[in-house]
């Protein structure tokens, strides 16, 4: 900065799922940008066969959310930042609400990772926080739906269910 003059560029917080209170931070090495490509997309049109079973969750409207385990300390992250531990934010409300911490501590032993390797959970904070209240009014909510560690990647949906529920997390619902 002070040899080029330059200054780090920050992406403006979006009204819509804004941190409304909190401090953003960069996001750490291991986070992976959650987005899912429209259906028509030719790359996924190509990711299916013929009779292949599908798991279809419903599209909750709400804000990309997601926890991790990341060189054995807890992480909050929105969609494009991290986010500071701060008790008057939406996203660690949520993460203290269901007790997210300890629960992915739980399974990140239980899957006997090591304290170099990363677990993931990705969701969705919805409720008072977007437009769709889903009968929430007062306090956000949230659903998760995926899972992701260092030893075996993006776990398969039945297998992420069976964790999300040993652990008391809720998960998005099966329409299909």
């Amino acid at each position: 900065t002070e040899k080029y003059g330059c200054e780090k560029w920050e992406l403006p917080v979006p009204v819509q799922c804004s941190l409304k209170s909190g401090r953003m931070i960069s996001r750490p090495r291991t986070y992976v940008h959650y987005d899912v490509e429209h259906i028509r997309s030719p790359r996924v049109k190509r990711c299916f066969t013929e009779g292949e079973n599908v798991f279809c969750l419903e599209k909750i409207d709400g804000c990309n959310v997601a926890f991790g385990i990341v060189d054995g300390a807890f992480v909050v992250c929105s969609r494009n930042y991290g986010i500071a531990e701060d008790d008057t934010n939406d996203y660690w409300k949520v993460a203290r609400k269901y007790e997210i911490e300890n629960k992915l501590r739980r399974i990140h032993e239980k899957l006997g990772l090591g304290v170099d390797q990363t677990l993931w959970i990705h969701g969705e904070m919805y409720g008072p926080i977007q437009v769709l209240k889903y009968g929430s009014p007062n306090e956000p909510l949230f659903a998760g739906f995926d899972l992701r560690s260092d030893d075996e990647g993006w776990m398969d949906w039945l297998r992420a269910r069976q964790i999300l529920d040993a652990c008391n997390i809720p998960a998005a619902p099966l329409i299909y």
